[in-house]
């Protein structure tokens, strides 16, 4: 079944990467998708978060308008605020996000923009997906200090201190 699901979720990239790629819009997967693509093992991969400009947020609503459930609104909540909205292909349920941010003490961090000025690439086939870094995922995860975020850090951690074990042989 997870397998299913995880076919399903790169084929639902696909149509959207296609679509973004023609109208030349900058985006960039975050979450536990971007987790998956990065070979993180996780029980579950729940939908698809995407990250871009708020201008950028509402050109991809009105691409996939036919797939619209909930409408681009600006949404706060706690640490996190963003121009949010929500689209449902092939049963995939896709959060777009444009200009997320992180609230940092008293400081709104525009994490959109700096995940789109770098974000890293993860070849499926023919397709080369933006995804964020797995140093930012952890940034973000400890930013946020969230009880369902745990075993994603420690995943994270452990594949990192793997790769700089590597490095340094």
């Amino acid at each position: 079944m997870k397998k299913k699901r995880e076919n399903e979720i790169i084929d639902v990239l696909k149509i959207i990467y296609r679509k973004l790629k023609q109208e030349n819009i900058k985006w960039v997967i975050g979450g536990s998708t971007s987790l998956f693509l990065h070979r993180i093992d996780l029980k579950d991969v729940a939908d698809i978060d995407i990250m871009t400009t708020k201008n950028d947020a509402f050109k991809i609503m009105k691409l996939f308008k036919d797939f619209e459930i909930k409408p681009i609104k600006f949404s706060k909540i706690d640490k996190i605020k963003s121009y949010w909205g929500q689209l449902k292909i092939k049963n995939i349920k896709i959060d777009i996000m444009g200009d997320f941010c992180e609230r940092i003490g008293n400081r709104w961090i525009n994490i959109s923009r700096k995940r789109l000025k770098s974000p890293e690439y993860i070849k499926v086939g023919k397709f080369r997906f933006p995804v964020t870094s797995l140093q930012q995922h952890l940034e973000s995860y400890k930013i946020l200090n969230r009880e369902k975020d745990t075993e994603k850090i420690k995943k994270i951690e452990e594949v990192l201190n793997k790769r700089r074990l590597q490095l340094k042989i």
